[in-house]
């Protein structure tokens, strides 16, 4: 994701060099530059929020697969349609 980080800089460069002219930007433009960078920034912790719930969810998984092996071994599998047997 640098390389899109990378392009930040360049947008803000331009918007500089318009003010600079006194070049009339657009209200929508303007907000627009000023949410680029909160909005990326909360875009990177969206990710990796969802990347630790994953990984949470992932070993929650694995725990529950295991404990059921684990009963299945024990008392095997009582579910007619198991493809396990």
């Amino acid at each position: 994701m640098p390389k899109t980080e990378q392009q930040f800089e360049p947008i803000h460069d331009q918007f500089n060099i318009l003010r600079k002219y006194e070049v009339q930007v657009s209200e929508e433009a303007e907000l627009k530059l000023s949410k680029l960078q909160p909005s990326w920034m909360a875009f990177q912790q969206c990710l990796i929020d969802s990347e630790v719930m994953l990984e949470k969810h992932k070993v929650c998984v694995c725990v529950c697969v295991c404990v059921w092996w684990q009963l299945y071994l024990l008392i095997g599998c009582v579910h007619k349609t198991c493809h396990f047997v």
